[in-house]
């Protein structure tokens, strides 16, 4: 590619994650156990760190696989994110119960995650 080319290139990569990291409009709201929510945010630290060591061993991977690749993980570290917040804000009132208020695809990262802590 010419250096032209790699500009505009970089300017749309740093677009879509922007537009990655904004969360969308309110699709599912989970009510959470202070036990059920820690557990929740070690699973997501567990899937980060398996995503980045099945990352590190595959090498290269084609371009599409890649963006697909980041799009989750911008998904699961915007739950991530919540759920930190929920645990800060649930501790700060000294509650043992929360919300998390999840779009779309937090709402299902959420699934998955359940799925595969079970």
């Amino acid at each position: 590619m010419r250096k032209a080319e790699m500009k505009v290139f970089n300017q749309m990569m740093k677009r879509l994650e922007k537009e990655w990291e904004r969360t969308g409009k309110t699709y599912d709201i989970k009510d959470f156990a202070k036990d059920e929510i820690i557990s929740l945010f070690v699973g997501i630290l567990a899937e980060v760190k398996e995503r980045n060591q099945t990352i590190e061993m595959m090498g290269e991977i084609p371009f599409e696989d890649s963006l697909e690749y980041s799009h989750q993980n911008y998904i699961l570290l915007r739950l991530g994110r919540k759920v930190e917040k929920a645990i800060a804000d649930m501790q700060k009132r000294g509650s043992s119960f929360t919300k998390v208020f999840m779009d779309k695809e937090e709402t299902k990262m959420y699934e998955y995650l359940s799925e595969i802590m079970e």
